[in-house]
């Protein structure tokens, strides 16, 4: 990510101010693991999806660096 910071107007105050915060989210794959818990309740009522199994292989794959 760039370091720059707003400009002097109103309407780009709020640029940058999770910058951290969502570096965090993104480094430690916190979208992945989201959704390979919600998969894995979709699976639990839907056994069968060979759609959402694949989908399950492919966050384990990001998970573990593969």
């Amino acid at each position: 990510m760039s370091t720059q910071k707003a400009s002097g107007g109103k309407k780009n105050r709020k640029w940058g101010r999770n910058k951290v915060s969502c570096l965090a989210y993104q480094n430690e794959n916190r979208r992945e693991k989201n959704k390979l818990s919600h998969l894995k309740k979709h699976l639990v009522r839907f056994p069968d999806d060979a759609c959402a199994k694949a989908a399950v292989e492919n966050c384990l794959k990001v998970i573990r660096g593969h």
